[in-house]
C-alpha cells in the first residue's frame, strides 16, 4: 500500500507540475485557452481532480469520525481547507471542460465568453497548490 501512496502522490505532483509548466507555455508561445496543448493536459488533470477529491473526502471522513474537542489545530484547518477547496476546483474543472468539450456549438458570446475564458486559469491556478499539497501529503503518507 505504501508503493500505491507514492505512485499515487507523485503522479499528482507531476501533473500539479505539467500544468503549471502548460500554464506558462500557454501564456508566452499560444493564443490563448484554446491552445492544443491542452487536450491531453486535460485528461490528466481530470483524472488527478478525481483523485485528489477522493483522498481528501477520505481524510475528512477520518478527521470527523474522530472526533474533535473543539480545538483549530493545523491538521483541522488543513484538511478542512483542502477538501473545501477540492470540492470547489472539482465542480468548476468539469463544469467549464464538459461544456466546451460536449457542447461545443454553444461556446457563450460577448461578455459570457470573455468571463468563461478567465475561469480557466482561476481553475488552474487554484489546482496547482491543491494537487502539490495533496500529492505531497499522499507522499509523506507513504512514508509513515
Amino acid at each position: 500500500m505504501h508503493l500505491f501512496h507514492r505512485l499515487l502522490g507523485l503522479y499528482v505532483v507531476g501533473v500539479a507540475a505539467l500544468v503549471a509548466a502548460s500554464l506558462l507555455a500557454t501564456l508566452v508561445w499560444s493564443d490563448g485557452a484554446g491552445s492544443s496543448l491542452w487536450v491531453p493536459v486535460d485528461w490528466l488533470q481530470a483524472a488527478a481532480i478525481i483523485v485528489v477529491l477522493a483522498v481528501n473526502t477520505l481524510r475528512k471522513r477520518a478527521l470527523d469520525a474522530n472526533g474533535s474537542d473543539n480545538s483549530v489545530t493545523r491538521n483541522y484547518l488543513e484538511v478542512n481547507l483542502l477538501f473545501y477547496i477540492s470540492l470547489v476546483v472539482t465542480v468548476w474543472y468539469f463544469w467549464a471542460w464538459l461544456f466546451v468539450a460536449f457542447f461545443p456549438d454553444n461556446e457563450p458570446a460577448g461578455a459570457a465568453r470573455d468571463a468563461h475564458t478567465l475561469l480557466w486559469p482561476f481553475i488552474n491556478a487554484l489546482d496547482i497548490p491543491l494537487l502539490g499539497a495533496t500529492g505531497y501529503h499522499l507522499w509523506r503518507k507513504a512514508a509513515a
